[in-house]
């Protein structure tokens, strides 16, 4: 970063600093606009800041500015009881309810993920081609064996890994949709084609009742969270295809009231099913409890996606 440009990018923290200075309740609409703007702006700065070799008194300034302008936007916000109430039992179901970036999310990963279970069931192949033979022979060596006698610090290790991973799937799904929802589109597909090949694989060979066991309860809410996670993606992707008049930018920021809500749902189910597949999916809790776990998160997706529909979230 140069010194000139560096002098340029000053100009907006020291208009950040002025925004920070006024309550978020006094703000016009341009105010909070440009907040937003340079907030992310300034973000940006503090990442590219070591890369560019700015002087270490300016990286502390950019940290502290980042963490004062956080805590200026989110601190005003109070997340009471019934604030959360309202957010989870109205506001969402709401979103979800007829939308139509759901639906499409949906069919991108469940159409494929059907296709390809049913494919690779019938024709191994067809599962070799798309997994690949190390893939398949590393996948039958993880449900060779049943499910031994595990401890609550493997199961704690587990949840942890689980949730690391179904993160990272769930923020492909997400983030990728910047690239104007096409990424959004093209992990859908992928994770739909791969899980399903997977799982068609593993149900047609020998070890299909551990595989079955291991995956059936915490499947729904990892699923589902996956095509949350490309409904949030696709709806900030086509914010920026489909305008409506606004800039890109603008009509980004706009999706952000419909987006985030979306994101953490998303990370509701997703942490929920690392849980699940940490300490539940792998133990030797009777294979009638697991199947119990799935119907009731299954159910419970249902009712929920279904709320506003069933009148129960109607404002009193």
């Amino acid at each position: 970063m140069t010194l000139y440009k560096l002098a340029e990018r000053q100009k907006d923290w020291h208009r950040l600093e002025q925004l920070m200075a006024k309550r978020r309740s006094t703000y016009s609409s341009n105010d909070a606009i440009a907040f937003t703007q340079l907030y992310r702006s300034v973000c940006t700065d503090l990442s590219l800041a070591s890369a560019y070799h700015v002087p270490e008194e300016t990286v502390q300034y950019l940290h502290e500015l980042v963490a004062r302008a956080h805590n200026h936007f989110y601190g005003a916000q109070k997340w009471t009881f019934t604030n959360l109430r309202l957010l989870f039992l109205q506001k969402i179901p709401r979103l979800m309810d007829k939308n139509i970036y759901f639906r499409l999310a949906s069919a991108m990963f469940w159409v494929p993920f059907l296709i390809c279970t049913a494919l690779a069931y019938v024709d191994p192949i067809f599962a070799e081609r798309v997994l690949g033979p190390i893939t398949m022979a590393q996948i039958n060596e993880m449900y060779s064996d049943g499910f031994e006698q595990r401890s609550v610090f493997a199961g704690g290790a587990g949840t942890s890994f689980y949730i690391y991973n179904n993160v990272s799937i769930a923020l492909q799904c997400f983030a990728s949709g910047l690239l104007l929802g096409m990424g959004t589109i093209y992990v859908l597909l992928f994770n739909g084609i791969y899980l399903g090949s997977v799982f068609g694989f593993m149900l047609s060979g020998p070890h299909a009742h551990h595989f079955g066991e291991f995956v059936m309860a915490h499947g729904p809410l990892e699923l589902m969270g996956i095509c949350v996670s490309g409904c949030a993606g696709m709806r900030m992707g086509f914010a920026m295809l489909i305008t409506h008049g606004e800039t890109r930018i603008r009509s980004l920021q706009k999706s952000m009231s419909e987006v985030m809500p979306m994101v953490l749902l998303a990370a509701t189910m997703i942490s929920s099913a690392a849980f699940i597949e940490g300490f539940v999916s792998p133990s030797e809790l009777p294979a009638t409890f697991k199947a119990g776990v799935m119907v009731v998160s299954a159910a419970a997706i249902t009712v929920y996606l279904n709320l506003p529909r069933l009148g129960v979230n109607r404002e009193s």
